[in-house]
């Protein structure tokens, strides 16, 4: 005994506007004015429902003869191209072939002919490979695009990610690229304040890991000015797991001490000049001045002080430069390297900074 056949595209799609169409005039779906609070929208709601109905007849003429019509229904389109109508639906939402008419009703989309040509030129099978990516080779398509600087073809991408899976992070990496490519860098770090944490929580979730997705997202792309390049070296050392916590953790007093033949040359001299500079200010009794009244110093006292901070770097610097050739240097810099502790907390940067590679 033979199975039931299958409705064909076309066949499919005019029983699914029958029900449709069913649906909008059933008496539950009547309504008159006194359904609204204003006229205005009575009148909206009505325009809405007939517009709705009027397209749907037009379409099942369409499927029924569309002759020399410029649009072609989705249904027609699948039995052209041999496909089902899920799968031209699923086609033209991904983006592979664009439509000429939207309608309120996803299978209701139309495309034009040239549109259909150029579908059958790319064969059945590119269409539906095209249309059934993965993530990861949406993502790989994105990058490509990332490089080229073709914004809009990464939002496409974007869109598409966020259609098949919104909590998957290679969007909400796309999210904060397309930003960075509009040059939109408020919204970047908005973007990342909030998505990094998601990002670094997706750490070893899919075959890419969220962190390794920005890292190569943000590789691709060529910096369009000065601002740009300083966001993409900040987020490559995040992607790379470099060193990036809130600055002002640096001034705890709980860090642990380090000999000064473990810290790199900028530290050790870090060290010296800070030994200097605390140094001049005991001398101008800075501590005293501080401390008085109401613990603020006036726009004076900030003046002096900045000098005096100022004046004892410029020396520290000075006696290192002519120490080779200066007794009177040599003697500044070996009584204040004898002042160092034989351990010191590390210095660190108080803003982000690449690491020095040659320290």
């Amino acid at each position: 005994m033979r199975g039931k056949r299958k409705p064909s595209p076309v066949e499919q799609r005019k029983g699914q506007i029958e029900k449709q169409m069913e649906t909008l005039k059933s008496p539950k779906n009547q309504k008159t004015i006194r359904d609204f609070k204003t006229p205005e929208r009575f009148e909206e709601w009505t325009a809405v429902h007939d517009r709705k109905l009027r397209d749907l007849e037009e379409e099942l003429c369409l499927l029924d003869d569309a002759g020399d019509y410029f649009e072609v229904p989705l249904g027609l389109a699948a039995l052209e191209l041999g496909v089902t109508l899920e799968e031209m639906v699923n086609i033209v939402s991904e983006g592979i072939i664009e439509t000429s008419f939207v309608s309120d009703y996803r299978a209701g989309h139309r495309i034009s002919r040239d549109e259909l040509a150029r579908a059958i030129e790319l064969g059945t099978d590119e269409l539906l490979r095209l249309a059934n990516k993965t993530p990861q080779e949406i993502f790989t398509d994105a990058i490509e695009f990332i490089r080229l600087g073709d914004v809009t073809s990464v939002e496409a991408c974007q869109s598409r990610l966020e259609r098949l899976n919104y909590a998957d992070p290679y969007w909400a990496v796309l999210d904060t690229m397309v930003l960075f490519m509009r040059r939109e860098y408020e919204g970047v770090f908005r973007e990342l304040s909030v998505g990094l944490e998601f990002l670094d929580r997706e750490r070893d979730t899919g075959p890419m890991s969220a962190l390794d997705a920005l890292r190569q997202a943000m590789a691709a792309i060529e910096p369009p000015d000065h601002i740009a390049r300083v966001i993409k070296e900040r987020i490559l050392a995040v992607a790379e797991g470099k060193k990036l916590k809130p600055y002002d953790q640096t001034y705890s007093g709980y860090q642990a001490t380090e000999f000064p033949s473990r810290m790199n040359d900028n530290q050790r001299r870090a060290m010296f000049i800070a030994t200097v500079v605390m140094e001049a200010i005991d001398k101008y009794r800075l501590n005293k001045w501080i401390k008085r009244g109401n613990g603020f110093m006036s726009e004076a006292d900030s003046t002096e002080f900045e000098r005096v901070v100022r004046n004892a770097i410029y020396t520290a610097l000075e006696a290192e430069a002519s120490y080779d050739h200066s007794p009177s240097s040599q003697f500044f810099v070996d009584r204040f390297t004898d002042l160092l502790p034989k351990r010191w907390v590390p210095a660190e940067v108080i803003t982000f900074l690449p690491k020095n590679e040659e320290s």
